[in-house]
């Protein structure tokens, strides 16, 4: 088992917990690593004998057409449509940063880290 990762995914997407902080889209920066088999790939050389991360991105920008209160459902919605992409998929870590949250002071991001399946 090796790993697959997409680093400083950017998308904009209205998530807040409160209906004001919805109402603008908010950038985000995210970051998923998937645990896959790579054994074949790296044998075969053949793009069909590993996970395409270009899933990963599409699935990032699909779900955030969605809007989401908090970041731990929106990497869990991620998560659910990486696993539907394939079975063998053992681990997923995301790693979700709003840039500039709504919260008092001058704050860079806000962060969840979240994993499959401990966080399932």
């Amino acid at each position: 088992m090796g790993f697959i990762a997409l680093k400083g995914v950017e998308v904009f997407a209205k998530i807040g917990v409160s209906a004001e902080e919805r109402l603008i889209s908010r950038k985000l920066l995210v970051d998923v690593r998937i645990r896959c088999p790579l054994s074949k790939a790296g044998h075969s050389d053949a793009f069909e004998d590993t996970f395409d991360y270009g899933i990963i991105a599409e699935v990032i920008h699909t779900q955030f057409r969605k809007e989401f209160r908090l970041m731990e459902a929106a990497c869990r919605a991620i998560a659910v449509e990486i696993l539907r992409q394939d079975k063998s998929i053992e681990q997923i870590e995301i790693r979700m940063q709003k840039l500039s949250p709504f919260i008092q002071g001058n704050v860079e991001s806000s962060v969840v880290e979240w994993n499959y399946p401990e966080d399932w």
